[in-house]
């Protein structure tokens, strides 16, 4: 009956809306005849204050505020704004529970179908199908559509889906090319050549100090974030469910791990990890890569910023090559696994008097960055800071292809078969920041060894691409057992790595007790959710 009481108002609303428009404004999206207020939620990150300062504006007064009242004769406000992560989770919670509600605002999946059972939100379908431009259902449905599917509850659509690229959620291995050249060792080829390499990144003396002091790979106390790619050489999937013989498994249960696990148990008692990584933090953990004394680093594709990045000032002459994950087959490389996409959804608070305001704010910022005539030189980056200021408005929205489109032009020009000044501006920028910037050049650079090139392969070879395949609101076992069953795998993997428990029963007992405390509902649920959706 809620369903039904506010797709009727959205349809009286939808229909009435032109009394309130402009007649004279672009297709997509319609300046208002009266000044209108959308209050929101922002998200701002650790870089942010500094990055405003160079900007000289605010997270209230910024290009895309002054945009969107400019275009569209909206004043955006915020009911408030908190940093990325725990802070901005709290205070959503803290604004759920008092039942007062912005009127567009960022949730995550589990808050998002709350507010919809509760009737609290806009049913979108109309909207979305309406009145967003080709250009942003192409963003919005960039992933595949599973974005939009997961904000979906019995065929409605109840948010927006906010997406960064599946392509960056992907683990990448990097290798210091000095200490592989010194040491004449050639680049990995299996997960045998690797701790080849690895070996002698802590054996032969690699920074010639003649002190043993120097670590094969860089580990902190997460764990999964650095070593998920490690798993996927052994065609394990800690971080998410597989199909196996027509049924989703969870990977971090599965035999493959167990190898995984007894590899690093021999690498953390041969000490070619640091010996005291389960109580370091990434910022803690990162001051041996910064000092030069590791040699191999696993992340994100982004890790020249803040990984290696710091150690760049130190050492100018050191330089990192991107890698594909080997596996014991030579020349056959790693399946890696990309997780969901979706970041965030927008959601309309059911007492909004103008709904369609959302859709006109999306489409004002998909056309400004993504269209065939984008404004990018303001709107994306600023040319006389450097700064990024796709994300310093009310919401954020990546392109799945973000980092594939530029690169492949870059690649275009530097084999001579198109020229600089055919680039678009995004390309451009590229292009520019590949030329003058150590952090991009290693990333997106010429070389033969940069994250492009493993993300150019990886495309053209989607066989060695698998995704997460459960990706929905946790399941009531989840939410019930989850926190406990992580800490479980957490510990179990850390006591076997660091020789506390036996590779073969520590992980055997393992898996019986996590199926046994929750672990079977959750896989039985998942199973129906895959049963209902997929079959």
């Amino acid at each position: 009956m809620k369903r039904l009481i506010c797709l009727g108002m959205a349809l009286i609303m939808i229909l009435g809306l032109s009394a309130a428009l402009a007649d004279d404004a672009p297709q997509y999206w319609k300046k208002y005849s009266e000044p209108i207020t959308v209050q929101m939620t922002k998200v701002i990150y650790s870089d942010s204050a500094d990055k405003y300062e160079k900007l000289g504006e605010s997270a209230e007064d910024n290009r895309w505020i002054r945009l969107f009242k400019d275009e569209l004769n909206i004043n955006v406000t915020y009911k408030f704004i908190a940093s990325a992560g725990d802070a901005f989770d709290t205070k959503t919670q803290m604004m759920m529970a008092s039942g007062k509600y912005p009127d567009i605002w960022q949730v995550g999946l589990s808050d998002m179908f709350e507010l919809q059972d509760a009737g609290l939100i806009w049913d979108m379908t109309d909207i979305y199908e309406e009145y967003l431009s080709p250009t942003t259902k192409m963003i919005l449905e960039g992933d595949g559509g599973g974005g939009k599917r997961a904000c979906m509850v019995d065929g409605h659509l109840y948010g927006l889906p906010l997406l960064t690229s599946v392509y960056d959620t992907w683990r990448y291995l990097s290798i210091r090319r000095d200490w592989m050249e010194k040491l004449n060792l050639e680049e990995p080829r299996s997960i045998s050549d690797l701790l080849h390499i690895m070996e002698a990144f802590v054996t032969q003396d690699p920074d010639e100090n003649g002190i043993d002091d120097t670590y094969a790979l860089y580990v902190d106390k997460d764990l999964f974030t650095q070593l998920e790619g490690f798993f996927w050489m052994f065609g394990a999937y800690p971080n998410g469910f597989i199909e196996k013989n027509g049924r989703l498994v969870y990977g971090a249960l599965e035999p493959e791990a167990k190898e995984a696990l007894r590899t690093l148990a021999m690498m953390y008692k041969n000490q070619w990890i640091d010996q005291e990584f389960t109580v370091k933090s990434f910022t803690q953990a990162k001051e041996a890569v910064t000092n030069g004394k590791v040699g191999c680093i696993m992340g994100y594709h982004w890790m020249p910023f803040d990984v290696n990045g710091p150690m760049h000032e130190l050492f100018p002459d050191v330089e990192w090559d991107y890698y594909l994950w080997p596996t014991a087959e030579e020349g056959v490389p790693a399946t890696v696994m990309g997780q969901s996409a979706l970041d965030g959804i927008l959601v309309v608070n059911s007492k909004f008097e103008h709904p369609e305001a959302v859709a006109y704010m999306v489409n004002l910022y998909c056309e400004y960055l993504y269209s065939e005539n984008p404004h990018l030189e303001y709107y994306y980056w600023d040319v006389d800071s450097g700064e990024l200021t796709y994300n310093i408005g009310p919401f954020e929205i990546l392109d799945q292809n973000i980092n594939l489109k530029p690169y492949l032009a870059m690649q275009a020009v530097r084999r001579g078969e198109a020229a600089y000044e055919d680039l678009d501006p995004y390309d451009k920028y590229y292009y520019d920041m590949c030329e003058t910037e150590w952090s991009w050049k290693t990333m997106w650079g010429g070389g033969e060894h940069t994250a492009g090139v493993v993300l150019q392969f990886l495309t053209d070879n989607p066989q060695y691409i698998i995704q997460n395949a459960y990706v929905s609101v946790p399941t009531e076992g989840q939410q019930d057992y989850g926190d406990v069953l992580s800490s479980m795998r957490k510990q179990t993997y850390v006591k076997i790595i660091t020789g506390q428990l036996d590779p073969d029963e520590g992980f055997d007992a393992f898996v019986e007790e996590y199926m046994a405390r929750g672990g079977q509902q959750i896989e039985d649920e998942v199973n129906e959710w895959y049963e209902s959706n997929f079959k």
